[in-house]
């Protein structure tokens, strides 16, 4: 016989004014959390005055995650922070029995119960969040930046008054110091952020120059990157060059050989040709490296304009002893100057005689001056530069294979 319920057993669902206000309450601030209260306000809130202070601060502008290790203002304690302030928040209690009435206990906290439990679940997904757990939003990287700001058009220092901007941040250009890898600088920018891809140069006020950008080579995630040689003048701003970098003994194309002129360096292909996009217009060296030869240090004369700029062909040498080559036959020399100077920095340079075409070239980087190329056989022009000092041109002829060929050269003002 099945049982039938009658009418006067049926629960009253309806809740009764105190629960439905209840209930209200916490809905409404839920989804419309209020406005941060004043201490000592806080009547009618369904939170102490203190609590529902914290909260609503809480809700309204949530702190971002923190990393492992730090908590330390947090609103929650961090099992990995440690020093988390302590927030205790009273979650909604079962009506009383006067509160109640009627209505059944399992039915009556039903409701209030269900927005607390989602209350807590938001509360300690957000605790998880700050307290590291693999979320969080990544902290911005950044490095210094150190270069040294010249003329383009005396190579020498810029004016007063010369500044700096990269990323929005502006140094002043400062006497030349030297960091701990011997480098010359002027300038040094701090928390650059490492996505960033160019800077400039700023004359001083009254000054006739305009502003010069330099490109950034690729920045790491910290630390300091010395960028070298940036300028401010005439010609001045970005540059691209392209070239090949073949043997000087059999003429064939170097492949993976390391190319880097100033900040920048690229890897030729497989007919030894190398391109650069982004160099700092005004350079005028660069480097070889390759397996088997040496380190060829080169010079571009004139220095790179903005725009194109066509490198024509790097030689580049085995080892040289002093014993004579059993390819083509090498020219070598030194190179002084006047007053005792070091020559370290001298621009070194062969021609064509014919067509004044730059064959090869190198920049003294020994203190001794010495300069070695190797060159097929045929006439020459020995051209060695220097800022500040006269021109040398003297006209070279290799005519033997049994011998090399020597020219020293003493610069004077």
């Amino acid at each position: 016989m099945s049982k039938q319920i009658h009418s006067d057993s049926v629960f009253n669902l309806t809740p009764d004014p105190a629960t439905a206000r209840r209930e209200e309450r916490l809905s409404s601030f839920l989804t419309s959390p209020p406005a941060p209260l004043l201490r000592g306000e806080g009547r009618g809130s369904p939170f102490p005055c203190r609590e529902e202070e914290r909260l609503s601060s809480f809700l309204t502008s949530p702190p971002a995650p923190l990393l492992r290790g730090e908590g330390r203002g947090s609103p929650f304690p961090c099992r990995e922070g440690g020093q988390g302030v302590r927030f205790n928040i009273p979650l909604p209690q079962p009506l009383t029995h006067k509160e109640r009435g009627n209505t059944p206990p399992s039915l009556a906290g039903k409701g209030v119960r269900g927005i607390g439990l989602i209350l807590l679940a938001a509360l300690v997904a957000i605790l998880l969040a700050s307290c590291g757990g693999g979320g969080g939003i990544p902290i911005e990287q950044t490095v210094t930046i150190q270069g040294l700001v010249k003329r383009s058009d005396t190579r020498g220092l810029p004016d007063t008054g010369t500044t700096v901007t990269i990323a929005g941040k502006t140094v002043q250009v400062t006497d030349v110091r030297q960091n701990a890898n011997g480098q010359d600088y002027n300038f040094e920018v701090v928390g650059v952020p490492s996505t960033t891809t160019e800077g400039t140069v700023n004359p001083p006020q009254g000054s006739s120059d305009s502003a010069a950008t330099f490109p950034l080579p690729p920045l790491p995630s910290g630390g300091t990157v010395y960028i070298g040689e940036v300028y401010i003048g005439p010609n001045t701003g970005i540059a691209r060059a392209t070239g090949r970098v073949v043997s000087a003994e059999t003429g064939q194309p170097v492949q993976g050989a390391k190319v880097t002129i100033g900040a920048f360096s690229t890897l030729t292909g497989q007919t030894g040709s190398f391109t650069f996009d982004r160099l700092v217009a005004q350079t005028d060296k660069g480097t070889v490296e390759a397996t088997g030869f040496e380190k060829k240090v080169f010079a571009i004369d004139p220095p790179l304009a903005p725009g194109d700029n066509d490198l024509g062909e790097i030689r580049i040498a085995p080892p040289v002893s002093n014993e004579p080559p059993g390819g083509p036959y090498n020219l070598r020399g030194t190179v002084t100057l006047q007053g005792g100077d070091s020559p370290v920095g001298t621009s070194v340079q062969l021609l064509d005689a014919d067509t004044q075409a730059q064959v090869d070239s190198m920049v003294i980087t020994q203190p001794s001056g010495e300069f070695r190329f190797w060159v097929p056989l045929g006439r020459y022009i020995l051209k060695v530069t220097r800022s500040g000092y006269i021109t040398f041109q003297q006209e070279v002829t290799i005519t033997a294979q049994n011998q090399p060929v020597t020219v020293n050269v003493n610069l004077t003002r």
